[in-house]
């Protein structure tokens, strides 16, 4: 094996019985890295080592496959990655006779991709269809490496037992609303669609992901990035207005998850449960008060501005994160009660704004 797929593996083992997507077999596996080792052009002495490591299959995806450092690529000037180094770069194999998003991916790749200076957005460098040298074609796209956590491995298992603080939760949401939604939704052409599909899943968080004993409070590191770059297509093709009750749903979801990161289980979520009936109360009583789905649609229609989008999200996130702290406890790792206890002494999450 040429490419390390033991944490794809971990996935389907994690989420066993939960998912539909099933695991390469060892064929399926050693066609992906004979495709992934020719569209770069490895040398043998590469391919002879693990020169990537698989991330879990999409909807879309085989797999992805962040590029080991150090590489050389006997195709870069082809696939216009010449000045990048490999450990920048990740390569998304799409499944079998997939071809859907990838035209939209090339025209990311293109010069004045509308998307291109977007820190908060995943990167597309390259993207087409190639054929290796079994004579199997399928499509690709060569990204940005985009490293951390998902925010739905966060909300399953993480917040579980770390959970937010009040400027954590701010930061995240900051990043979500700020950083990628209001830019891309500016950037989305008028009687267009705008970012709808809005999961967990298609975000990963870059810094510290939750408070602990030494830090508790976010770094200027901690962001939020947009990875399942597909759905940006909807910004470029005609949709109806009625549409965006499904973006504005979800995003409600999703913000309503980032609030039930602040109490903490004694148990992982399950993968798809929905965010907690308060949570969701707290979440709809703050975007009817902010004004903020009327200034959404005047935003993707170009009858309103981004400095009024601006405002109402802002004002959503002031009202959202009125949300009760926990006054439960919870146990930072690592942290004991006394001399030779095993037990482990709870910590109560203090408000620090």
């Amino acid at each position: 094996m040429s490419i390390d797929w033991r944490g794809y593996d971990a996935y389907f083992i994690r989420y066993s019985g939960t998912i539909t997507n099933v695991p390469l077999s060892a064929v399926g596996r050693a066609a992906v890295e004979l495709f992934v080792a020719d569209l770069l052009g490895l040398s043998g002495a590469a391919r002879a080592g693990i020169f990537g490591e698989a991330s879990p299959p999409g909807a879309c995806a085989q797999t992805v496959v962040r590029l080991a450092p150090g590489l050389s690529f006997g195709r870069a000037d082809a696939l216009g990655i010449a000045q990048l180094r490999s450990e920048q770069l990740a390569v998304r194999v799409a499944k079998t006779k997939f071809t859907g998003s990838y035209g939209f991916l090339q025209s990311r790749a293109q010069p004045g991709d509308p998307f291109g200076a977007l820190p908060a957005v995943q990167q597309v460098f390259a993207a087409g269809r190639f054929e290796d040298s079994s004579g199997a074609a399928r499509c690709f796209a060569i990204l940005e490496w985009a490293e951390g956590p998902t925010l739905e491995h966060l909300y399953t298992h993480t917040w579980t037992q770390r959970p937010l603080n009040r400027p954590f939760a701010r930061r995240i949401l900051e990043a979500f609303l700020l950083e990628i939604l209001l830019p891309v939704w500016v950037r989305s052409q008028a009687g267009h669609g705008v970012l709808w599909d809005v999961r967990a899943a298609n975000f990963v968080l870059q810094g510290p992901a939750s408070p602990t004993q030494g830090a508790p409070l976010p770094t200027p590191q901690t962001r939020v990035v947009l990875i399942d770059t597909d759905a940006l297509g909807d910004t470029q093709r005609p949709r109806p207005r009625s549409k965006r009750e499904a973006a504005f749903s979800r995003m409600r979801g999703l913000t309503a998850r980032i609030l039930d990161g602040r109490t903490p289980l004694p148990k992982p979520r399950k993968r798809k449960k929905p965010p907690s009936e308060a949570a969701r109360r707290a979440v709809r009583a703050a975007w009817d008060s902010s004004g903020l789905e009327p200034a959404l649609h005047g935003l993707a229609d170009q009858t309103g501005s981004a400095a009024e989008a601006e405002r109402a999200l802002r004002a959503f996130l002031d009202a959202v994160l009125q949300w009760p702290e926990s006054t439960r406890t919870v146990s930072w790792p690592g942290t004991n009660s006394g001399a030779g206890s095993r037990s482990k002494r709870g910590v109560r999450l203090e408000e620090r704004e």
